[in-house]
């Protein structure tokens, strides 16, 4: 953001403020675990039943998407 704020000349100039930028990122990043990494998480856990005889884990799924892992 600093930087952005020497390039412009000023906070006026940017046209957002650092809580603007740090919600966009944190909603680009969920939006990507989400997507990405929900399938590699119950891969994991799928492989690890058969490494591991005692695991346990629960998924839940609601409208074919990852809803809650236990």
């Amino acid at each position: 953001m600093g930087y952005m704020i020497s390039q412009k000349g000023g906070y006026d100039k940017v046209g957002f403020t650092s809580k603007d930028l740090h919600n966009h990122i944190s909603k680009t990043r969920r939006g990507k675990v989400k997507d990405n990494y929900a399938f590699v998480a119950l891969a994991y856990l799928l492989s690890k039943t058969d490494s591991d005889p005692l695991f346990l884990g629960k998924f839940i799924l609601k409208d074919c998407k990852l809803d809650n892992l236990v």
